[in-house]
């Protein structure tokens, strides 16, 4: 008899599990569908610069070569090394749907897939939380639709792709420091996917989480000395698995003058336009959205009697009000903080703690007597209302985004390139037939980013292609193979020919099919010398072979570790034992 109870509860919670996927999946499809069915798309801002290391990686799986390093079909085919220092894991999936699909599907399957993975996250996070599936459901929709988030997906991909994981982290973060320290690899693999998403949202993460262990620390939890193992084994996990990220900047970025984003507080949004564009519950990098907005100034009473919960509230206060003007960073441009360079991707954190507290006040309306009424019908209303409503929020968002690519714009939509070394306008509007046409525009930002600081310096000649000859400037057209790019040069007299292609510490090249010893010139690209004749210079980019044993290192510590969770039987991951709908709690009081 209690093996059967046991069975059946096993069955119930399968379902429940199945059709919370589907409710998901559903909300995953009729966002994406009415943007996927216009089959256009609107490219501003960022968007450039990750759609053309998107490219860069699907041109080199045609070639079958699963690791790109420099870009060679794309940025102007000047050998920049965006994919050595700016993770590029999450956008594979995106370049392998392009061999399927038009490039304008892919991008939004792509975009279908992080949003679904992004609501599964925060779903099952949040019930290894609270325990309760009801508020886990709330706070996926909440944490999926905040209004920065959708924001973020338009063109912001390495924030977007991050926010993904910041549940993860911070679920882990708090097993690790506060409840179950045996469950220290939750916050090995948050961490870890969120340093091959986005370096800077690692360094604003560890901002936070140092605020969370001061904060224990200042309340009396002795958090390190009795957690030490557990710390030290999931930081051993996460060095293992992020070293294939790591080594690059090892080999080729400390110590080598390479440039990135520059630091520097230079732009920031004012408190009341943030105020102003959340009431209006948009899409913007200062909006936070209408729910947020008021659990903003109303969460405090739902959570004031809960320590957690409170604190989640504080530190969502705290995350909003330094995402804006409000907090002095006029005097916090030369310190550490400056590296995030934009204060309002805070935004992406406080979203995250004001969801919490939002989540929980709504799980509080279930609560009540209406909803007890209703009995075994009150958790399918309940969910199908937040559903309808959340689904009425995310279109009322969107709706500046829908009316870019609703209908065909003349005015907008992308042509070739009429100059050289133009910027591609802003919005352009793209589908299938003009896609291609991008990728001879200059990216608005992110062109350059990554250049040694000499070439940083002469980026005009560079981004150009041109060659110098004994000094003398001379137009090429590189040909383009993965991480290899060749050139082709007639010499009358022994020259110095310097090529338009930046150089890193392990960048190598062939003169006539045979190694070649060069320098580096003064503006940053290679430099050789060369007898008169006919020559093919092919300059390329080659890792090391400790880069590979990483891959290798990391790919069978994730092979373990799933091996582990399997073994150890991934239904009792979350420790959840209740088949209900409704939080153990709840049922008591019952």
């Amino acid at each position: 008899m209690k093996q059967n109870i046991i069975s059946k509860n096993k069955y119930i919670k399968i379902v429940q599990s199945l059709l919370v996927i589907i409710l998901f999946l559903t909300a995953t499809i009729i966002m994406v569908k009415p943007f996927f069915e216009t089959q256009r798309l609107s490219a501003f801002s960022d968007w450039l610069f990750h759609v053309s290391r998107v490219e860069e990686i699907y041109r080199n799986l045609q070639h079958g070569k699963w690791f790109t390093f420099i870009a060679t079909a794309t940025f102007q085919k000047t050998g920049v090394g965006s994919f050595l220092f700016y993770p590029t894991v999450f956008l594979y999936p995106w370049a392998l749907l392009r061999f399927y699909f038009n490039p304008v599907s892919a991008f939004y399957i792509w975009y279908g897939l992080i949003t679904f993975a992004t609501y599964l996250i925060s779903y099952f996070c949040m019930l290894s939380f609270s325990k309760s599936k009801i508020r886990s459901i709330v706070f996926a929709f909440i944490y999926v639709l905040a209004a920065y988030r959708l924001y973020l997906g338009n063109f912001v991909f390495g924030e977007f792709i991050a926010v993904t994981f910041l549940p993860l982290v911070f679920l882990g973060f708090y097993e690790l420091f506060f409840r179950n320290g045996k469950k220290w690899y939750i916050f090995s693999v948050g961490m870890s996917l969120l340093i091959y998403s986005h370096v800077l949202s690692v360094v604003m993460t560890i901002e936070v989480l140092i605020i969370c262990v001061l904060t224990g620390l200042f309340l009396g939890h002795n958090l390190l000395r009795k957690r030490f193992f557990y710390i030290l084994m999931s930081a051993s996990l996460i060095f293992l698995m992020i070293m294939p990220v790591v080594i690059p900047f090892i080999t080729d970025f400390i110590n080598h003058n390479v440039t990135s984003a520059k630091p520097g507080v230079n732009v920031t949004i004012d408190g009341f336009t943030l105020f102003q564009s959340s009431i209006s519950n948009v899409a913007k990098n200062s909006s936070i959205g209408l729910l947020l907005l008021a659990t903003l100034f109303l969460g405090w009473y739902w959570v004031k009697n809960k320590p957690i919960g409170l604190f989640s509230y504080i530190l969502g206060v705290f995350l909003t009000i330094i995402s804006t003007s409000v907090f002095p960073w006029g005097s916090f441009r030369e310190s550490p903080l400056a590296v995030i360079q934009l204060p309002w991707r805070y935004l992406s954190y406080a979203n995250l703690f004001l969801a919490i507290v939002a989540s929980d006040g709504i799980y509080q309306i279930y609560q009540t007597k209406v909803f007890r009424r209703l009995r075994k019908g009150a958790p399918i209303i309940f969910i199908l209302g937040v559903a309808t409503i959340s689904m009425f929020s995310y279109f009322s968002a969107t709706a500046d985004s829908s009316q870019l690519v609703s209908k065909f714009n003349q005015n907008t939509y992308l042509k070739p390139a009429a100059v050289t070394l133009q910027n591609i306008p802003q919005p352009a509007q793209l589908d299938k037939d003009n896609y291609k046409y991008q990728f001879s525009y200059l990216a608005i930002y992110g062109e350059t980013d990554y250049y040694p600081e000499k070439a940083q310096k002469s980026s005009g000649s560079i981004i150009n292609n041109l060659m110098m000859v004994n000094g003398r400037a001379q137009k090429v057209a590189p040909i383009s193979s993965p991480n290899a790019l060749t050139y082709k040069v007639k010499l009358v007299k022994h020259a110095v020919v310097d090529v338009p292609a930046v150089a890193y510490a392990r960048t190598y090249v062939y003169v006539n099919s045979k190694r070649y010893t060069f320098n580096i010139s003064k503006r940053g690209t290679v430099q050789i010398n060369l007898p008169k004749g006919n020559h093919t210079i092919t300059v390329g980019y080659n890792q090391s072979k400790l880069y590979y044993c990483s891959v290798v290192l990391a790919g069978l510590s994730w092979i373990t570790l799933v091996t582990f969770l399997v073994i150890k039987n991934t239904t009792r991951l979350l420790d959840i034992e209740e088949p209900g709908w409704e939080d153990v709690d709840q049922r008591k009081r019952h």
